[in-house]
């Protein structure tokens, strides 16, 4: 491969990937953020979240493997992308806008996790079917294998790293966001689990006082 194919399988592989699913999270109300962690069975940002893992290993494999094609096709030897990769792609790009919506018009939470699990599904399924072939089959696929897993090594590399960068800035998004919540974090002047409790606490003696009408 070519420095540009390189630039280009990290670009649309990594960084891509990383920065859309990040933003459509964060600043889009298909993050669901306005919602609380379990409402949906975690699903958000979970969906997200698996969506990023995916597309880093799914989209360099299918960008790197389309230009091997074009490389070693005078060779006789071929190294297309596989469907159930490109489906299993398309599959989670779809999830990650669509989830949302559907969990919100149809509360369909199950559903969707099933469907994001068959996204690695049909990843795997491809893998195996190319070892399959690797063992049983002719030796220019054996080739093309063997040339997209050295071809994949640096855009997994950068993966590692690009989401190893991510983290300085998560780890300040948390401290910021928690420094805000003022009603689960522990509080000296309330006698309780958190401040959220004690104001519950309090609020229920008081109305009990009232109504037996003890007054405050």
């Amino acid at each position: 491969l070519r420095a540009g194919d390189w630039i280009f399988a990290i670009a649309l592989g990594v960084v891509v990937p990383i920065v859309a699913i990040l933003l459509l999270n964060r600043f889009t109300e298909l993050g669901g953020r306005e919602w609380a962690l379990d409402h949906f069975l975690y699903l958000f940002p979970g969906v997200h979240l698996a969506a990023i893992l995916l597309l880093t290993l799914l989209v360099p494999a299918v960008f790197i493997r389309w230009r091997l094609a074009k490389r070693i096709a005078p060779l006789g030897i071929s190294c297309r992308p596989g469907i159930f990769s490109i489906m299993a792609v398309l599959g989670v790009i779809g999830l990650s806008v669509g989830a949302y919506p559907v969990v919100m018009r149809f509360g369909m939470e199950l559903t969707v996790l099933k469907a994001l699990a068959a996204a690695p599904a049909f990843w795997l399924a491809t893998v195996l079917g190319n070892i399959l072939r690797a063992i049983i089959g002719k030796p220019t696929h054996r080739i093309s294998l063997a040339a997209t897993s050295m071809a994949l090594l640096p855009a997994y590399a950068a993966t590692v790293l690009a989401v190893s960068a991510t983290l300085p800035f998560l780890l300040a998004s948390e401290k910021h966001w928690l420094a805000q919540d003022t009603l689960m974090n522990p509080d000296p002047d309330a006698p309780d689990f958190n401040m959220y409790e004690f104001r519950v606490a309090a609020q229920k003696r008081k109305e009990t006082r009232e109504m037996l009408g003890l007054g405050e």
